[in-house]
């Protein structure tokens, strides 16, 4: 059961033009001496687009990043390196050595701010120590007291409270 479709008038089916052309992709005809490093990874390292940096991999098996190569066709090096890589190669490592830094430096941000944290709990855990070790502190006149250094939040607050221990002690015994 076939059915027909029927089309309006004015309109016509047209066979779409090949895609094969335009998504096929360009690989450079070259040959490496076996005995020379390995380019891998070429970027860009600045906005204009003018510097580049790669990793070169010996046959030993030793790496060495090579920076501050100008984007010369004379230059060696850059001669090279887009002997055996396109511009959009170039410009997609570019783009993922830039996020790979940002992801670098959100995550030394992170650790950092982690690394005040840890400091500031460990601050506020010494200064309560420090008071609720003292004799004055461990009073019972002084229960309330050791409840709120106990409860306090901050390395001032815990102060406080300890400091006013130690005065209503003085005021207490001291006359």
């Amino acid at each position: 059961m076939e059915q027909e479709v029927k089309i309006p008038d004015g309109v016509t089916i047209e066979k779409p033009a090949s895609a094969e052309s335009s998504t096929k992709m360009v690989i450079p005809d070259f040959e490496v001496d076996p005995s020379l490093p390995r380019i891998v990874f070429p970027h860009y390292t600045n906005n204009a687009r003018t510097e580049l940096s790669c990793t070169l991999l010996r046959p030993d098996g030793s790496a060495h990043t090579e920076q501050g190569i100008p984007k010369d066709p004379a230059h060696p090096l850059c001669k090279d390196i887009f002997m055996q890589y396109t511009e959009e190669e170039v410009a997609h490592n570019t783009s993922r050595q830039v996020h790979m830094h940002a992801k670098t430096m959100e995550a030394a941000k992170e650790a950092e701010e982690q690394a005040k944290n840890t400091k500031y709990r460990e601050d506020i855990w010494e200064m309560k120590q420090t008071f609720l070790n003292m004799d004055v502190v461990k009073r019972d006149t002084n229960k309330d007291l050791r409840r709120k250094i106990r409860k306090s939040r901050t390395v001032i607050e815990a102060q406080a409270y300890g400091i006013a221990c130690i005065l209503r002690d003085d005021e207490q015994f001291g006359k």
